[in-house]
């Protein structure tokens, strides 16, 4: 498995039996998809205070966008939402630290942005929260 300079001769994976990936690539599929699970466990916990009316004043809410998934709703259903929210943040972290074994850090450093793209991306879709850019 290893050559002269101690580096990888052949690749870790192989994806369908067919296409042979290099350990980085897989690595760097984990960080994206661990960043962007991140990014949807925290907008599900802040849905799961919006749903619920947690800390949260009536003009707040009112400032939103009606979505499907940000309808006021009982105790029950904001429970279930706030652990699926932890759930879906450790699940990620998870991920970003397996990333870690196959990629290395210089690589998934950068992939951190993700939490960002994919937070913008889950409020617009999950809370109605509008983006706007100032100049």
């Amino acid at each position: 498995l290893f050559d002269e300079k101690h580096e990888w001769s052949e690749p870790v994976f192989y994806m369908f039996g067919v296409v042979a990936v290099p350990p980085w690539v897989f690595g760097v599929a984990l960080g994206i998809i661990g960043y962007s699970l991140c990014g949807l466990g925290m907008n599900l916990i802040r849905l799961s205070h919006l749903v619920y009316g947690v800390n949260q004043s009536i003009s707040a809410h009112n400032q939103l966008r009606e979505t499907m998934f940000n309808r006021k709703g009982s105790r029950a259903r904001s429970r279930v939402v706030w652990v699926m929210g932890y759930g879906f943040n450790t699940l990620g972290g998870t991920l970003n630290v397996m990333g870690l074994r196959y990629a290395a850090q210089s690589l998934m450093a950068p992939l951190s942005s993700m939490a960002l793209v994919s937070n913008a991306v889950f409020a617009t879709s999950l809370l109605g929260e509008r983006i706007q850019i100032e100049k």
